[in-house]
């Protein structure tokens, strides 16, 4: 990752390929393990996800568990279609929060290197 340029495409493209190589959601193994509900909530607010945040707000005042679909402010299934375009939509919103933050973003190549030097061979 030492030539990834920090881009919120890039990101996107790294989280989605990461995605199709293991098999497994972006938001399971990082998002919901990294990204504060605190930070996603304002964020949310930020990029004008109102309801979406107000539903968090709510589960977070009565400290409630919110589930990783509080990434998801796009529905990305119709009649159990998988819809590739709305769910990349959420995709370059955690890209965006991610390339946003060196925090985040540090963690995020972290995380990327680390995945993929465990499962080379």
């Amino acid at each position: 990752m030492e030539k990834f340029e920090k881009t919120i495409e890039n990101i996107a493209n790294a989280i989605r390929g990461w995605e199709f190589y293991a098999g497994e959601s972006f938001t399971d193994y990082f998002m919901d393990d990294t990204i504060s509900d605190k930070v996603w909530y304002g964020f949310l607010i930020g990029k004008g996800f109102i309801e979406k945040a107000q539903e968090m707000e709510e589960n977070l005042i009565a400290g409630k568990y919110i589930f990783q679909e509080k990434f998801e402010p796009f529905e990305y299934y119709n009649d159990n279609d998988f819809l590739e375009e709305e769910y990349y939509k959420n995709v370059l919103l955690w890209a965006e929060l991610i390339c946003g933050s060196n925090y985040y973003y540090n963690k995020f190549k972290e995380f990327i290197k680390e995945y993929f030097e465990q499962n080379e061979s």
